[in-house]
């Protein structure tokens, strides 16, 4: 009920004209809906989420991370083909098939890395690509040839490719050791 009430009431923002009222009593609702669900979680025997393991640091860490590297993955995904295909007149599709390719390779040598290094270094050295990634598109001009927009979204993907097994080992790995503690 919170998920569905928050996304209704952020799509609803886009026309607020009139409906104040509605949105502001939606929201209130998603607000209430999700405190009555962290209760009765914090409650259950048997809980769908475990309210406990936010506790753990690293797991908060993680999570945002993670959060993070869906909405850089999910966004891009979204913004680069659009900026691609409509701006530049370019087929988005053929664009995004190299990085999908160079994703599906680093995501093995990232996991083999996420075993032996620290996440955090893995973390930051994917987000220092994504942004670089991000950068160049951000100031590319519309006469840019294809294949350096084709090159600049492979580095991005590289960078999620290092941010995702890194961030799962480790937030996953640390509330794996603290179950085994309690």
């Amino acid at each position: 009920a919170a998920i569905g009430l928050s996304l209704d009431t952020l799509n609803r923002l886009q026309e607020l004209a009139g409906q104040e009222a509605r949105i502001a009593i939606e929201g209130a609702v998603a607000v209430i809906a999700l405190v009555l669900f962290v209760i009765r979680e914090r409650r259950a025997r048997h809980p769908l989420v475990n309210i406990e393991l936010l506790r753990n640091p690293a797991f908060v860490y993680a999570n945002v991370g993670a959060m993070a590297l869906g909405l850089a993955l999910f966004g891009s995904t979204y913004l680069v083909p659009l900026f691609v295909q409509t701006a530049l007149e370019f087929t988005a599709g053929l664009l995004m098939l190299p990085a999908g390719i160079v994703l599906g390779m680093t995501f093995p040598l990232a996991g083999r890395l996420a075993d032996r290094l620290s996440a955090r270094k893995l973390v930051i050295f994917g987000i220092v690509l994504f942004a670089m990634s991000a950068m160049l598109f951000a100031v590319s001009d519309i006469e840019l040839a294809f294949g350096w927009l084709a090159l600049w979204t492979v580095l991005g993907r590289i960078g999620i490719g290092f941010m995702l097994p890194a961030l799962s080992t480790h937030g996953f790995s640390d509330c794996i050791e603290m179950g085994n503690q309690e």
